[in-house]
């Protein structure tokens, strides 16, 4: 036994680097082999795809801190925690092509007869002008006869060079392509955005030149004309039943129903869990996911609630039980408390929102589902991070006592209100993709950037003021309060 324990240490400090390298090395090896689906390598991925491969890495991390935490604790290695973060790695790299393959069974493509035909433009065209009409029609029997879809049975995504730049219901439409040669599809999807078996689209392969000859320097000098504008439509029946986040939404129902019974919510706790599973569901399926493509400002509002009203309902609607019951499991406790702690969490909180502002994060949201998925997934956890450290009923846990929360949370406001200010006062449109969709309401992408820094600006200052009142007002009842006792009213205070 003795020998064990001096071998131990030594033998996993030497092998240490082996299992990430072996792991990196199967990686390389393997990601070739996944081009079509893995989003790493730019191919398309669904939903599912990249909720299973950030599962992968979530479980990668956790394996890592286990293993780290077990390590300085007793010297040895987590087996345990070995095997999580190999299961994640790979669960990282083959699990798109599993979860697409499964995605298929359970989610098969809708089916159609139609056949799409864009006789504008013409592949191989030469066009003189950046503003390039698309004009398609639908055939649906034999040769010749055409037949016009109605609106509500899809939708028609026009691309530019693989770049989505129309969602929407339009057989007609122009859209700005720059000079050069580009590869421009047209696809027709069903309503709710899904592809059709086989898929229904058309690939043009066109070439703009703009007047003034064809040099680069003439091409630079001349005046880009303006696109005619074109007007999106956004009704309420616009709901988006992504299938990943329905059973997101479902499975978490699932676990909370589970929890409540072995560990009794207390008070309110269940109305302010729906109350947050609710507003996720309001922010990600409703018409408003559907305007944020068309719309900064709609796509600001789905970030307040991401952000600000769906994680703070959620941690207060947590058990106290449940954190009881990670607390006695000092192994899930370590790797909790290593992310719920004031400073993680409030750089967290504040990173994310910062980072997804900046114009080439925000263009790629637009322009890549899978980056949109994972920005959202980062506004859920940080929010929990965050409000989770804020309302916690036990202070000894997180490490913040209520002075500490207080600061984070005027911290956190001012650096929303510096974000919103910014995006308000900004000269021009920051984002290129606003600049090239189709309009919503008449609302120029000056205007609507100018009215989406408004919202997230008063949204913000609003949702921030309910904390740091109720913060302020137990700070100031627990200075009139003898210590450890009842307050000049006779109540104790509610928190920590």
């Amino acid at each position: 036994m003795r020998w064990r324990a001096e071998r131990s240490p030594r033998t996993y400090r030497n092998g240490r680097p082996l299992l990430p390298a072996a792991a990196a090395c199967v990686a390389f090896l393997w990601i070739p082999a996944t081009a079509g689906a893995h989003p790493i390598t730019g191919g398309p991925a669904s939903g599912a795809q990249v909720i299973v491969m950030f599962a992968g890495l979530a479980s990668a991390l956790a394996g890592w801190l286990l293993t780290r935490a077990r390590r300085k604790r007793t010297g040895t290695p987590s087996r345990l925690g070995n095997a999580m973060l190999l299961v994640g790695l790979l669960v990282f790299i083959a699990g798109p092509d599993i979860a697409g393959a499964i995605s298929q069974v359970l989610f098969p493509p809708p089916a159609t007869s139609v056949r799409l035909e864009v006789f504008e433009p013409r592949d191989g065209q030469l066009l003189s002008s950046n503003s390039v009409p698309v004009s398609v029609r639908f055939l649906s029997g034999p040769a010749g006869s055409v037949a016009q879809v109605p609106p509500a049975h899809g939708n028609i995504h026009i691309a530019v060079d693989g770049r989505l730049v129309s969602t929407s219901w339009q057989p007609a439409l122009a859209v700005r392509v720059p000079p050069g040669t580009h590869t421009l599809t047209v696809e027709y999807v069903a309503a709710d955005h899904r592809p059709f078996s086989p898929p229904v689209s058309v690939s043009r392969r066109i070439t703009i030149q703009l007047p003034g000859g064809a040099g680069p320097a003439a091409r630079a000098a001349a005046p880009a004309p303006a696109a005619p504008r074109t007007e999106a439509v956004l009704r309420w029946s616009d709901w988006t039943w992504d299938p990943p986040i329905v059973m997101g939404l479902a499975l978490s129902a699932a676990l909370y129903l589970r929890a409540e019974r072995r560990f009794p919510p207390r008070g309110r706790q269940p109305l302010y869990f729906w109350a947050g599973l609710l507003t996720l569901a309001l922010a990600l399926l409703s018409p408003l996911d559907r305007g944020a493509a068309y719309l900064f400002t709609l796509h600001m509002a789905q970030h307040m609630l991401l952000l600000l009203v769906a994680p703070p309902l959620l941690a207060l609607g947590t058990p106290p039980g449940v954190l009881g019951w990670l607390y006695q499991r000092p192994p899930l406790w370590r790797v909790l408390r290593t992310a719920w702690s004031p400073i993680p969490a409030f750089l967290a909180f504040n990173g994310v929102l910062v980072f997804w502002h900046l114009p080439f994060a925000y263009d790629a949201t637009l322009r890549y589902a899978w980056v949109h998925a994972v920005e959202h997934l980062s506004f859920i956890a940080a929010g929990l991070m965050f409000w989770g450290v804020i309302v916690s009923p036990a202070p000894k846990l997180v490490r913040a006592p209520l002075g500490l929360r207080f600061g984070l949370v005027v911290a956190a406001d001012v650096i929303n209100f510096l974000v919103g200010f910014t995006l308000v006062f900004a000269g021009r449109p920051l984002y290129r993709a606003y600049t090239e969709v189709p309009r919503l309401w008449g609302l120029t992408p000056q205007a609507d950037l100018q009215l989406g820094g408004a919202l997230m600006w008063t949204m913000g200052q609003m949702m921030y003021a309910i904390p740091v009142l109720i913060l302020l007002n137990v700070l100031l009842r627990r200075e009139g309060a003898p210590p450890g006792g009842p307050d000049r009213a006779g109540r104790r205070p509610a928190l920590g």
